[in-house]
């Protein structure tokens, strides 16, 4: 949501899904897609973006073929912005996440070796259910593409 200038906190501003698609339209433009291609991807990202899909162009779509879209989609436009240089991709608490987001991050992880993306995630070291998930996360990833990095708390 940040990237594309949307609220990320509980403001109670409600997100505009036109200013969004005008927003994921010109970035999408940015990065040279086709306007065939920005109308295929526009839906899935508005979706990801919790704005729902306007146009009903994911009626049909079985939940696991949706995922699966979103997936490609995200890595398109990753590997489209590639071509204009090195990517660093942040993600904060993942600890957080729900597993759609995990999935999507290990997905990520096995196909980023040899590329200009690194990967940064960050997420708590205790002993939650939350960053239980989360240590599991990595386990599809090639275990030299996971450095791991502990820092202590910041207070007791």
């Amino acid at each position: 949501r940040k990237i594309f200038g949307r609220p990320t906190d509980q403001s109670g501003e409600r997100d505009d899904p036109d200013r969004t698609r005008q927003l994921l339209s010109t970035g999408f433009r940015a990065l040279d897609f086709t306007q065939e291609e920005v109308e295929g991807l526009l839906p899935l990202f508005l979706h990801v973006l919790g704005l729902g899909d306007p146009d009903g162009a994911l009626r049909h779509i079985e939940p696991e073929q949706l995922r699966r879209q979103i997936f490609y989609a995200v890595r398109t436009v990753f590997e489209r912005r590639l071509g204009q240089g090195p990517l660093l991709l942040v993600i904060e608490d993942l600890h957080w996440a729900d597993d759609a987001t995990l999935d999507l991050v290990r997905f990520l992880g096995r196909r980023i070796a040899n590329t200009h993306i690194l990967l940064l995630v960050t997420a708590r070291t205790d002993r939650s259910e939350g960053q239980m998930r989360v240590r599991r996360a990595p386990g599809e990833i090639p275990a030299g593409n996971v450095p791991r990095i502990e820092a202590p708390p910041l207070s007791e």
